[in-house]
């Protein structure tokens, strides 16, 4: 066998070479040229520094002559809770604002005065031309002056010969519930209250509150007891 020729023997196997002949579906393609890179001159523009912020307070706009300045605002007063008045609180009012002569019966005196302060604890009565704190402690009952209360009223005398004394613990004093006294007004029944001073009272109540008791007498006359100056209260079911 003869041995190959060395110019043959270098060149590779023609399925390693590369194809240089055009496929005949092929068509005719103009040769792209190569794009330039851009050179380093030619790199993006640096973008425009930002202007400095000022820190300084805008100027005053020009005021007119005729502008006044606004004054500053005041702050908000808090609100004050309404006091809470009882019914017999708003009769003592009333009766202060219209200077209503009233008839006050306490533990060994009698007086008639007008209103001058409803305190929690005391009355300021004008009578006699001066003011007096009288302690509601002390008083058993008051009324209008022009009430004829004492046309029906009763005086228990060995009662009041006794000269009872307020009483100041709570506890002591005669317990009326409120119960009992509702149940009288619903049903319209007749009510016979004594007090400690001997004063007794019928009638049929009108209202009533934690401290006072008013009634409506026979002659259609209305007063309002004390219930700490209570010494017992009956209730005539069959009336």
């Amino acid at each position: 066998m003869p041995r190959p020729d060395r110019d043959t023997w270098m060149q590779p196997h023609p399925s390693l070479t590369r194809k240089t002949q055009k496929s005949p579906h092929s068509k005719d393609r103009p040769k792209r040229s190569p794009s330039p890179r851009p050179s380093q001159s030619a790199s993006k523009p640096k973008p425009a520094p930002r202007p400095a912020v000022s820190t300084a307070p805008p100027p005053n706009p020009p005021q007119s002559s005729t502008s006044k300045p606004k004054p500053p605002p005041q702050p908000k007063k808090p609100q004050q809770q309404r006091k809470w008045v009882s019914i017999s609180g708003k009769w003592l009012m009333k009766a202060q604002r219209e200077g209503i002569a009233l008839y006050f019966a306490m533990y060994g005196k009698e007086i008639e005065a007008k209103v001058v302060k409803n305190d929690t604890y005391d009355l300021r009565l004008r009578h006699g031309g001066k003011v007096e704190v009288v302690p509601k402690l002390k008083i058993q009952f008051f009324c209008k002056a022009d009430q004829p209360v004492k046309d029906v009223m009763v005086v228990d005398a060995d009662i009041k010969s006794k000269s009872l004394q307020p009483i100041v613990p709570i506890r002591k004093r005669y317990q009326l519930k409120d119960k009992q006294l509702m149940m009288a007004r619903r049903h319209d029944e007749q009510v016979r209250a004594t007090m400690r001073g001997g004063a007794v009272f019928s009638g049929k109540i009108e209202w009533f509150t934690q401290y006072e008791i008013k009634l409506l007498l026979s002659n259609e006359s209305k007063v309002i007891l004390m219930r700490h100056a209570l010494l017992h209260v009956e209730v005539d079911t069959a009336a």
